[in-house]
């Protein structure tokens, strides 16, 4: 399996109706990039459903202060749906959808990358001031997580 690589490094630097990120090969995987307002008071970024985001958000959850080297995520959701967004610093987001595997370097917090259910995703290579936002679809459910990489593979095939 080939991984493609993308970066959203420059989302600042193009006006978010643009959409020019890179398509992704990973079923249902894309960039959605926040409006941005900026004034002498700094900048802001902002997302509303349905308007940006495909889902209307239930749980939210953050990471931050993840030890070198350390590897957050490999698994999969049965049907919930998730945004990472990278408040600060940088990390590697690898998702895989059993045919395609890709990346991308999330480090600027005008765009969240979005995560269809039945997608295998891993988070590593955090800068050490990363902080990682993730905005879900639904609250914690254990029973809805595929862990193993090949329970994943068997679930798509069903």
């Amino acid at each position: 399996m080939k991984t493609q690589k993308f970066s959203v490094t420059n989302v600042n630097d193009r006006p978010a109706a643009a959409s020019s990120a890179k398509a992704f090969k990973c079923a249902g995987v894309r960039v959605i990039e926040f409006p941005l307002i900026q004034d002498p008071r700094g900048s802001l970024m902002f997302a509303e459903f349905p308007l940006h985001l495909p889902f209307q958000p239930v749980r939210f959850f953050v990471t931050y202060d993840v030890p070198d080297r350390s590897v957050r995520g490999e698994h999969a959701h049965r049907r919930l749906e998730q945004i990472i967004v990278c408040l600060k610093g940088s990390l590697v987001v690898t998702v895989d959808d059993g045919s395609v595997r890709e990346e991308c370097l999330l480090d600027n917090p005008r765009a969240g990358l979005y995560i269809p259910p039945l997608t295998w995703g891993v988070q590593s290579g955090h800068s050490p001031d990363c902080v990682m936002l993730v905005l879900a679809s639904d609250v914690y459910h254990e029973s809805g997580y595929l862990r193993n990489y090949n329970e994943f593979l068997a679930c798509l095939t069903r």
